[in-house]
Formats: structure tokens, sequence, C-alpha cells
């Protein structure tokens, strides 16, 4: 029994511990206080509160919105909040919980491999290899829906993978057919890149011949995503959250592969972790394993397709997680190959330590940004403020919200053709900032060149210090109208010994 429970233990005492140190040199970098490294973490906030306080699905009272990507995040946070959770601890927490929970069920599929199972020093080692290259700490300490996401997307991956063997020896149960469409319905639920999963899931069972097993888990996948449109429709907005149609990528078939070569110089250890997979499938005599791999590698070539990748290492998390398992498995067995398998995990390993690196620094980049802005929105309480970033203004300011990024607005994402990087007119701009009664914008200059009105007038930009996630390190203050410049001026002068002191403030002439 101890040599059963053993590695486990040992991993999440150790998960528990980096855990700790994390939250302590993140706190002690942001300037004392708790701050989420990403600004889409109080996205899912604003939800959740809007939600549990005003039965509102948006970012504030009586205004329908869909800017998160994970259908069942906000709402799990939601309950939480219902039940007496202060909102911020309880996502930190219900993340970090979650990742210890990734650690269980990956030791359970160590434990039906029978060579893992009589080697617990190998399976802590895998263990620790795991919560390190996927990387597991970094997407706990996010506050969001990933640490979640991977651990339900292994579980489901394990159990039908469980379930397909079982079959060879014994007609399924209804309850077990059952349980695994309600683990598909989960894993879709928490991110929509688990169709990616899905899909490889269901070819790799109907080559089985294991039909039922398959419709079963396609069922379940698809349930919940058809009621969200339902909702979302019956609200006037698009049948996926806005987030997921705006970052979806576009292209033709003749720029796919400028697409793939564009993606793998930015995120090499996608390339080298899809030649690693390859290469075991095709040399592992470890049978079990190649489900494994098929399926994270269908997947992480399908999210290097058709979504995103990178962004503080977050979006393919899941995939790197079943790579992860799925190597583990087949390096058990010698084959000509592995060496070269093992070196092709360099460049996730460097990944890896660079967002256990980065993260402390992302709290304090958000602190001294976003939530500086916030701040500065709650103490100046405009009727409304235009910003690219909604999420932490939208949570800790009192002011309604224009996101100009669409994510939050569905008459911005029209006037930017549905895409996240399509250009918002001046004319729609000055449209819509008049109907809400905008007075300040808070935004990065690039984003928006020749794109703004002609009445907006910059007065302030802060720049911030060792920059790891805020996409620029200046964000310029604009009076929507020239009447409001003067004032704004006046009222930042007064602020200016609020700031942050490691905050920049550069006076625009």
């Amino acid at each position: 029994m101890v040599r059963r429970t053993a590695p486990r233990a040992l991993a999440l005492v150790a998960y528990v511990a980096a855990a700790a140190v994390g939250v302590v040199v993140s706190v002690r970098l942001a300037g004392g206080k708790h701050v989420f490294p990403l600004d889409d973490a109080y996205i899912h906030l604003s939800i959740a509160r809007t939600l549990a306080e005003h039965g509102t699905y948006g970012l504030q009272p009586g205004a329908f919105a869909t800017p998160a990507s994970s259908l069942a995040w906000p709402l799990l946070l939601a309950g939480a909040s219902r039940l007496g959770l202060p909102l911020e601890g309880g996502a930190l927490v219900l993340s970090l919980l979650a990742g210890g929970a990734a650690l269980l069920v990956v030791d359970e599929v160590f434990l039906r491999h029978p060579r893992y199972a009589a080697r617990p020093t190998a399976r802590g080692l895998w263990l620790a290899a795991f919560a390190a290259l996927v990387p597991l700490l970094p997407m706990g300490l996010l506050g969001m829906e990933h640490a979640l996401h991977i651990t339900v997307v292994v579980a489901l991956v394990g159990y039908v993978l469980h379930l397909e063997e079982a079959a060879s020896r014994a007609t399924l149960s209804r309850s077990a057919t059952l349980a695994a469409a309600l683990l598909a319905a989960a894993a879709t639920s928490l991110r929509y890149e688990s169709l990616f999963v899905v899909a490889a899931l269901a070819a790799w069972l109907l080559v089985r011949r294991r039909r039922s097993l398959a419709a079963f888990v396609v069922l379940g996948a698809v349930v919940p995503l058809l009621v969200a449109a339902a909702f979302f429709a019956a609200h006037g907005a698009p049948l996926m959250p806005a987030s997921v149609v705006l970052k979806r990528a576009r292209f033709t078939l003749g720029e796919l592969p400028a697409l793939w070569l564009a993606r793998g110089r930015a995120h090499p250890h996608a390339p080298a972790l899809l030649v690693a997979l390859a290469l075991a499938a095709w040399r592992s005599p470890v049978a079990r394993a190649r489900p494994w791999l098929f399926v994270a590698a269908v997947a992480l070539a399908c999210q290097a397709t058709f979504a995103q990748l990178g962004w503080l290492f977050r979006y393919e998390s899941y995939a790197v997680a079943l790579a992860v398992v799925g190597l583990a498995l087949s390096l058990d067995g010698a084959f000509v190959g592995r060496a070269v398998v093992v070196l092709l995990l360099v460049p996730l390993g460097l990944r890896a330590a660079s967002a256990h690196a980065a993260l402390p620094r992302a709290s304090r980049n958000i602190a001294e940004q976003q939530r500086e802005v916030a701040r500065l929105v709650a103490a100046r309480k405009p009727q409304a403020v235009a910003v690219n970033d909604v999420g932490a203004v939208s949570y800790f300011g009192q002011s309604k919200v224009l996101d100009l990024m669409g994510l939050a607005d569905l008459r911005v994402a029209a006037a930017k053709g549905m895409h996240i990087d399509g250009r918002l007119p001046p004319d729609d701009l000055a449209r819509l900032a008049a109907a809400d009664g905008v007075e300040l914008a808070v935004l990065y200059e690039r984003w928006f060149e020749g794109a703004l009105p002609g009445g907006w007038v910059p007065v302030l930009r802060l720049r911030i210090r060792d920059n790891h996630v805020c996409a620029f390190d200046t964000v310029t203050l604009y009076a929507v109208g020239e009447a409001r410049a003067p004032d704004l001026r006046a009222f930042l002068e007064r602020y200016r010994p609020s700031f942050s002191p490691r905050v920049e403030v550069v006076p625009v002439p």
C-alpha cells in the first residue's frame, strides 16, 4: 500500500509547497496583494459576480456578454460565491485543487500500466516530469479553468481507453458509457478545444469497432455546447462565446504552410513535441501508449492550426499533458530512437522553465498595469470607460465598460468583422463611445494607430518595467472629447501620488 501511495503523496506535498512559494513570491512582487497573472482571470470573476448577484451572464448587470472562452468555469465560481466563498480566493483555491487532482488522475493512469505499478520510483519521476512540463503549477496559479481542464481531459482519455480495453473482454455497462459521456461533457464545458480530443478519441474507437462508446462520447461532448448555443442565440449572440469566435484562426488552404511555419518559429516546442509523438508511436513496443500518442498528436496539431498557442503557455497545456502521459507510457519500452524522443522534449523543458520564472513577474505586470488602471478608473468614476483589457477594469472599477476588442461587446465585434485583429473604424468607435457616454479611454496606442476619433486627446502614458505578459509596456489615457481634457489632466495631477512607485508616469504635452 505504501508503494502505491508514496509517489502521489510526495508529488502532492511538493506541489502544495511549490504553490505556497509561488503565491508568496507573486504577492511580494505585486506589492503585497495577490494578483492573478492574466487579466483574463478577472473576466471570469466579473461574469461570476454579475451572475451570482444579478442573474446576468456578462460583465455588468443587465448587459449580456460572452467574453469568456469557458462555459463551466464562471458557473463554478458563481456557485462558489453563492455558497459564501470569496471570488478571488475561491478561484485560486479551486484552480490549485484541480492541479492537485491532475496528479492523482495521472498516477491512476500509471498504476494501470503493469510495469509502472511495480516501480514507484519511476512513477514518482514521471509525476514530477508531468507537473514540470505541462506546466501544472503555473496553470493552477492562473485562477482559471486550465488546471481543471487538464484534469478532466486526462481523466476522459484514460477512462475511455480503459473502457475500450475492457470492451474486448466483456460488454460495457450503461453506467460506464454514461460516465464517459459525462466526462466528455465536462471537458467541452470547460474548453471548446476539447472537441479536438473527442474527435481523436472517436476516430480511434471507430477504428477499434467500438461504435457505441464512440457515439456516447461524441453525444456527451456536444450536448452542453448545443445548450449553450441555444442560450446564446436567445440573447442575440453568436452560437459560441465571442472570445472563441473572435480568436479563431482564419486562413485559406494555401496559407496553411505559412501558418504552421510562423507558429513553429514562435512556439518551437509544438513541432518538436509532434515529432516526438510520431517517433514514439512508430518505434515504441508499448501498444498501450499508442492511443495516447495519437490523441495527443491530433489535439496538438488541431490546436496549432485552428486555435491559439502560448499566452503564458495555457492554450495548449491540455494537449501537452496528454503528450507527456503518452510519452511516459511509450518510453517504458526500449526502442531505437528513444534518446531522440527525450532530446525532443528539451524545447518543452525550456518552455516550462520560462513559465515558472515568468509567472510571479506576470502577476506584478498585471498589478502595475491592469490593476493600476482599474484603481484609477474607480477613483475617477467616469460614466463609461473604453479599454482594450476589460478584466480588472470591469471587476474593480465601477463604471460601464466599452470593450474595444469586442469580446464583451457584440457591437464592437461586428464592426471589426468578428475577428480579434479586425480594424475598428473610427466612425463606429465614435458612435459607440457617444452612445455609451464614454468619458475616458485607456488603450495600447499601437493597436489603434489611425483608428481613433479626432476628438480623443491623449493626456498621460503609464509605462511598466520588466514586461512579461502584457501586450505592451505602455498604455495611454485619452480624454474622450477635447472639452474633457483640462479636467482630466487636473484630476491626474492630483491622483499622481497614488500611482505605484514602479510605474513610470509620462505626461503628454
